[in-house]
């Protein structure tokens, strides 16, 4: 029945990225034992399970895993198994998923906020205890493993510690470095706009901001298979740097016409464009060049950079806002991005040397 055939559906493209793994630690068994001929038999098998889980549960032209669902999506990511060229799709479908529930949440709060502030408290924890419960019950603890196909030359296991990975691969340590700052910038809008909002718009400021907010996560809906597939050819250091021009564009845009609402959400539309490029080039950049051994590691480290930096740029900005105004505090933000995008101009170059299998060399 439909039931039996729901169940035994998961049951499958789970066991199969299980299987998958096992085979690639039997391979790697059998090397340290010294058993050449079984090293291959076991890669055979494992790129011939990659392939069936690939053509039961993989769309090519959308990156679609399964049933879509972000469990789906982060799982067969994770792992390795999505195409090289098929994970800026995926991870952008993954993005798109995340967004889904952001659509109508700040407008609502904006609406709240001045006479029922406490019930958008009690929605939110609500919201916030429903998701824990499904990753509660519903994620997995998978251990990661790497993409065994002829492309991912730059993903095979290292033994070593992180600090000699990031020492064999600087340039993702500068993308690290570039991503943490632009992020630490990325994250003022929800500092700013609602700053400057409030001052020029009074007790009106909160319920535009929400709408400016919840028109963020619609163009997100909109837009992001769109920019996934007409600039699917476009590097993804190159998508980052437009990414990251397209935000400087917004908050430029924002506070020249800082008073006009409709501007206010011209400058969203930009800024939001500008949030899908770095967003769906991101993921794909660090997963095609980070060891399938140290994603975890690395993603980590950059984790908690990025929180630094946002950090010390929030008490910066914070204080030039109280100080010396809006104007200063923005520049100081947009100064910011101009940096990153500066690194990322760098990280072009140097990218194409490091890693010159990643561009057909």
């Amino acid at each position: 029945d439909t039931a039996t055939t729901e169940i035994y559906t998961l049951s499958l493209h789970d066991a199969l990225p299980i299987s998958y793994f096992n085979c690639l630690l039997l391979s790697d068994f059998a090397g340290l034992l010294g058993l050449t001929g079984d090293v291959g038999k076991w890669n055979d098998l494992s790129r011939l399970i990659r392939k069936a889980f690939l053509d039961k549960w993989y769309d090519p032209d959308t990156g679609k895993v399964a049933e879509g669902s972000q469990g789906s999506q982060a799982f067969a990511l994770w792992l390795g198994i999505v195409p090289k060229d098929g994970r800026a799709k995926a991870f952008s479908l993954l993005y798109l998923g995340a967004n889904l529930g952001l659509v109508l949440s700040p407008t609502i709060a904006g609406i709240l906020f001045k006479n029922y502030l406490w019930l958008s408290f009690i929605i939110s924890g609500v919201a916030i205890g429903c998701s824990t419960l499904l990753i509660f019950t519903r994620i997995r603890d998978i251990t990661p493993v790497e993409d065994n196909s002829a492309e991912s030359v730059y993903q095979k296991t290292s033994g070593g510690s992180i600090f000699k990975v990031l020492r064999e691969n600087k340039v993702v340590v500068l993308f690290t470095v570039a991503i943490a700052l632009y992020y630490a910038a990325y994250h003022q809008y929800g500092y700013l706009m609602p700053l400057d909002m409030g001052a020029v718009h009074g007790e009106n400021g909160a319920t535009i901001y929400g709408t400016v907010s919840s028109l963020n996560c619609i163009v997100v809906v909109l837009f992001t298979p769109v920019i996934t597939k007409a600039f699917s050819k476009i590097t993804d250091t190159k998508k980052i740097f437009i990414g990251m021009a397209l935000v400087m564009v917004g908050y430029f845009l924002f506070l020249i016409f800082l008073g006009y609402v409709p501007f206010y959400y011209a400058a969203m539309l930009l800024f939001t464009w500008g949030e899908i490029f770095t967003t769906i080039s991101e993921g794909p950049y660090t997963s095609t060049r980070i060891p399938a051994s140290h994603r975890g590691r690395i993603n980590g480290v950059s984790s908690v950079l990025g929180f630094i930096f946002q950090s010390i740029s929030q008490l910066s900005v914070g204080k030039l806002y109280d100080s010396k105004g809006s104007m200063t505090a923005w520049m100081f933000v947009i100064g910011m991005v101009a940096v990153s995008m500066l690194l990322v101009l760098i990280l072009i170059k140097l990218d194409k040397k490091a890693y010159p299998a990643l561009y057909g060399e």
